[in-house]
C-alpha cells in the first residue's frame, strides 16, 4: 500500500465521519423546529421536510461521500485548494468545506479543464489559476479500492469504470461520467431557451435530469423546487424519473404528462387526439 493510498484512505475514513456527524446535528435541528416555529405551519413543514430529506442524503452518501477531487491554485491569491466533489456539499459546524457539491462552480474544472492553466465562472467573477491535480476515486462500501490521477489520459480512460458496470450502475454514478460538452448544456443560463437533440438512447434524458438538479441547486434561494415543471410522454417515463431526481437531490418538482396536465387545468372535458 502507498503512501499516496494510505493517505486517501484516511481522508475517507475522517469524511465518513463527518457525514455521520453533519446526520446527527440535523437530527437535533429537526426535533428543534417545531420549537423554533411554532406559529409558521407552512415554513415549518417545508423545513421539517428539507430537514429530513438532508439527512436521508447524508446517509446515503457516507458511504461514498465522494467521487473525484481537484487540487486548484487561485492565479490572484496564490491559495491552493482541494477539493473533493460528490452528489452533496458539505460543511462542518464551522463553516469549513468537507465536500464540494458536483453543481457548484469551482466543480466545472473536474469536468472541463485539462491540467495547467484554467477558469470557471463563480459568482464574483471567472476565477483564474492552476489545476494541478485531477483525481477520480473508487468507492464501495465506504472503502477505498483505487485512485486514478488524469493528466494527459484521454477522457475514455476516465469513463471505463462506469461504462463497464450495468445500466442502474452508470445511472447512479453518472454525476462521475459527465463530459464536458454534457456539462456545458446542464449549466446553461437559466434565461435560454434550449433544446437538446440526438438519438434515442444518446443520453438527452440523462442532461435533462441533471440540468433539473443544477438549477434547483443554482438557484435554490430564488426559486422553488415547486415552481419547475417536468412534462414527459407517458406515465412510464415519469415514474423513471421520479426514481432518479430523489438520487439528484431534487424534491418536490411536479411531472406530468401532457394528459395529466390538461387534466389539471381543463378538467376532464378534453379529448386527446392522435397527430395525424
Amino acid at each position: 500500500m502507498n503512501a499516496i493510498f494510505q493517505e486517501e484512505s484516511a481522508r475517507l475514513s475522517w469524511t465518513k465521519e463527518q457525514y455521520q456527524q453533519a446526520a446527527e446535528d440535523e437530527r437535533l435541528m429537526l426535533g428543534a423546529l417545531p420549537r423554533l416555529y411554532p406559529n409558521d405551519p407552512n415554513l415549518l413543514n417545508e423545513l421539517l421536510l428539507h430537514t429530513h430529506n438532508r439527512i436521508v442524503r447524508l446517509e446515503q452518501s457516507r458511504l461514498k461521500p465522494y467521487f473525484a477531487r481537484i487540487d486548484f491554485t487561485d492565479g490572484t491569491s496564490g491559495q491552493t485548494d482541494r477539493c473533493y466533489i460528490g452528489k452533496i456539499g458539505v460543511s462542518d459546524q464551522d463553516g469549513q468545506i468537507i465536500t464540494v457539491d458536483w453543481r457548484a462552480p469551482v466543480a466545472t474544472l473536474y469536468y472541463d479543464s485539462n491540467l495547467g492553466k484554467a477558469s470557471y465562472q463563480a459568482p464574483e467573477g471567472q476565477i483564474s489559476g492552476t489545476l494541478s491535480l485531477k483525481r477520480q476515486y473508487e468507492i464501495e462500501k465506504g472503502e477505498l479500492l483505487s485512485y486514478h490521477d488524469v493528466d494527459s489520459v484521454s477522457n475514455d480512460e476516465l469513463l471505463k469504470p462506469f461504462l463497464s458496470a450495468g445500466a442502474d450502475s452508470r445511472l447512479k454514478n453518472i454525476v462521475a461520467s459527465i463530459q464536458a460538452e454534457q456539462n456545458r448544456i446542464i449549466r446553461e443560463d437559466l434565461h435560454k431557451n434550449l433544446i437538446v437533440q440526438g438519438a434515442a438512447g444518446s443520453g438527452k434524458t440523462t442532461v435533462a435530469l441533471h440540468r433539473i438538479a443544477y438549477l434547483v441547486y443554482r438557484w435554490r434561494d430564488s426559486i422553488r423546487p415547486s415552481q419547475y415543471m417536468v412534462i414527459g410522454p407517458n406515465l412510464f417515463f415519469i415514474s423513471y424519473i421520479s426514481a432518479v431526481l430523489p438520487d439528484l437531490d431534487v424534491d418536490s418538482v411536479p411531472q406530468f404528462t401532457y394528459e395529466t396536465l390538461a387534466a389539471q387545468y381543463l378538467g376532464e372535458n378534453f379529448t386527446v387526439q392522435n397527430a395525424l
